[in-house]
């Protein structure tokens, strides 16, 4: 009788995996970057220096951006501004730390996005 197999026996049958043991390929999921004494190595810590690093630039880069008041409307966005770089005063350090804090943002999230692992 030539039958095609139930749902149970299609799934049943054997199949073949042909690549190392599976205990070794969770191990090493696991055991990923860290020395035998199962500390963490010193790429997982520098990694985790950057990222934290690059959290607080974000929050202050945040920041930042909502403590600025505005200077003009929405209607001078496409006509440009005469006095768009020529802040003065406490606004004007805000505005250069902002676009400072706004390139290191940049150059790190790069850096993290490059970062080999």
């Amino acid at each position: 009788m030539n039958r095609r197999p139930t749902a149970y026996e299609a799934v049943a049958l054997p199949l073949s995996y042909t690549g190392p043991p599976l205990e070794s390929v969770n191990q090493g999921a696991t055991s990923r970057n860290r020395s035998p004494s199962g500390r963490v190595g010193g790429m997982d810590l520098l990694y985790t220096l950057v990222i934290l690093f690059y959290l607080g630039v974000a929050g202050l880069l945040v920041y930042l951006v909502l403590v600025q008041e505005p200077k003009q409307g929405a209607g001078d966005l496409m006509g440009g501004s005469a006095d768009l770089f020529s802040a003065r005063g406490v606004t004007g350090g805000l505005y250069r730390l902002t676009v400072i804090l706004g390139v290191v943002f940049a150059a790190l999230a790069l850096v993290i996005g490059l970062w080999p692992r």
